[in-house]
């Protein structure tokens, strides 16, 4: 099941700003960081360079993993979704983006003080990370142009409005018609997240578009006893 969805986004894309997306007018690497961050962010996280469609490969069995919540393996979800979000982009002819550690260490920290904190939102009320740029300053990030999009998704793979049934809340087994619901795998996880922002004019735009180059993913696990739990994912792009 997935939530609502927002989309944050930086100078570049604001004709198409709603009532979820937030502009700043201060933008680029050479802004002032959260404290500890090198005001050489170029230095501390050179941009990487995206690759071509060419070299595109699909996504391995490893990805069949099925996500367990105590033993979250980030850098293979941030594979997942990258992967698939470049899927997307080559299918219409977009360049593929390139990984980003820092933009994935950026959305991680988003993603756990959205859990920690209690709150759904860009606008983050942890000291010295209330805005997107000073997340990205705080882990080094180089940019001249950025956006974030943030979503949810259950542990289990629930079908919006479709009813189940609980057998056991406590070892998170659902059915529907009997039949035991499955942990969503990597794979499928970052499938259902892609499939959501695509569905969004606005987060397809930052998914899809030529503005940025770059993409880091992160999610954190919040209980949820309604759905055996949520993963709350930020995807933060950059150019």
């Amino acid at each position: 099941m997935i939530k609502p969805l927002h989309a944050l986004l930086l100078p570049g894309l604001a004709a198409l700003l709603s009532a979820c997306v937030q502009t700043t007018t201060t933008v680029g690497g050479g802004a002032v960081g959260t404290a500890g961050t090198s005001p050489s962010v170029a230095a501390v996280n050179p941009a990487p360079l995206a690759g071509d469609c060419s070299t595109l490969t699909a996504l391995g069995p490893r990805y069949d993993a099925t996500v367990d919540a105590a033993t979250f393996d980030a850098a293979l979800f941030d594979a997942a979704v990258l992967g698939l979000t470049n899927q997307r982009r080559c299918a219409i002819g977009v360049p593929p983006l390139a990984a980003d550690s820092g933009l994935r260490q950026a959305a991680s920290v988003h993603s756990a003080d959205m859990v920690a904190l209690n709150f759904y939102d860009h606008t983050s009320p942890a000291p010295g990370r209330t805005k997107m740029t000073d997340r990205l300053n705080g882990a080094g990030v180089s940019y001249r142009a950025a956006a974030e999009n943030i979503g949810r998704a259950s542990r289990l793979k629930l079908i919006g409005g479709k009813p189940y049934t609980v057998t056991d809340r406590a070892t998170c087994s659902y059915a529907y018609d009997g039949v035991p619901i499955a942990a969503h795998s990597y794979r499928s996880l970052a499938e259902k997240l892609v499939q959501s922002w695509e569905g969004s004019s606005q987060h397809r735009q930052n998914l899809l578009g030529t503005s940025y180059t770059r993409l880091g993913t992160g999610a954190s696990f919040k209980q949820n006893p309604q759905t055996c739990g949520d993963f709350i994912a930020t995807q933060n792009f950059a150019a």
